[in-house]
């Protein structure tokens, strides 16, 4: 049986020398093995700690080279067993074709997990919750084209978030609103803006408060918006919409073009309601 086995006196195959010479090393290669990733995960762990101050830092140059704003980080936590990132209290400020500021209270990122995010810098799935945003001109929301490469996701779920447009003499003629997110999910998405993320958009809860204490409440979900409110009347109002591709430079200009028309719709479908409840009711009773 060669020197893998031998055969005792008593006639029992017992394990050779190169056997037990085998299961030794393979057994000293487990434990060095075991050594090695006991120590990188710990290695990681301490590292995490580590590396709060370094992501906060890369954030903010992120975000200032992405939207040319000036940015702030609180704090932050860094996984790299796991994969996650979570940051506190993300500030915005920017003062190029109007005033911007936008202010995060919480963001989670997934990244790549074991460590792997050292070289691999793209992110998973993005949580963010508890946003105000407030513009005074739309051209604060566009980013020219051709700066830094963008921040892309594979995912984003936008929860609570208010984006307040407060007007001036750049806002075109447009009033003061407000638009709450109660959710929102997108899909993959680019922030080329702090907005990119409706072109990729797939659910969305929200309403609009406008001036006299008049609200619309909205919903998208499969491609159709339904809208709802005593501006509208009593019945909800669902039309399809059809979002468009982004154009790099163009998005924001593409945004005000998409609300413009879907505010035209949804007008002519509330005066198209309006005349079947208040005359062709009363005509064919």
């Amino acid at each position: 049986m060669g020197a893998l086995f031998k055969e005792t006196p008593a006639g029992r195959i017992t394990a050779g020398p190169w056997y037990q010479r085998g299961v030794a090393a393979i057994t000293k290669l487990g434990i060095g093995l075991a050594l090695v990733a006991t120590g990188w995960v710990a290695g990681l762990y301490g590292m995490g700690f580590v590396a709060d101050g370094w992501v906060i830092d890369d954030v903010e140059d992120r975000l200032e080279d992405s939207f040319l704003a000036d940015a702030t980080v609180a704090s932050a936590e860094v996984g790299l067993v796991r994969g996650r990132i979570g940051l506190d209290r993300v500030q915005l400020i920017r003062e190029d074709g109007g005033h911007l500021r936008m202010r995060i209270d919480r963001v989670d990122a997934g990244i790549a997990p074991a460590g792997l995010a050292l070289v691999d810098r793209d992110l998973r799935q993005v949580r963010i919750r508890g946003v105000e945003l407030e513009v005074s001109a739309w051209g604060a929301l566009a980013v020219p084209a051709g700066q830094r490469e963008p921040i892309s996701m594979d995912s984003l779920t936008l929860e609570n978030a208010r984006f307040t447009f407060v007007p001036t003499e750049l806002a075109g003629g447009w009033g003061r609103f407000e638009l709450v997110i109660d959710r929102a999910r997108s899909r993959a998405t680019t922030l080329r803006t702090p907005v990119s993320w409706v072109f990729t958009v797939d659910e969305l809860t929200a309403h609009v408060d406008l001036p006299a204490g008049m609200t619309i409440h909205l919903r998208y979900a499969g491609g159709r918006l339904s809208a709802s409110g005593a501006l509208l009347g009593s019945k909800p109002i669902e039309i399809p919409v059809s979002i468009p591709v982004p154009v790099e430079g163009k998005e924001v200009e593409q945004l005000l073009t998409l609300g413009q028309e879907i505010a035209r719709r949804l007008t002519v479908e509330r005066a198209g309601s309006w005349f079947e409840r208040e005359v062709l009711d009363r005509i064919l009773k």
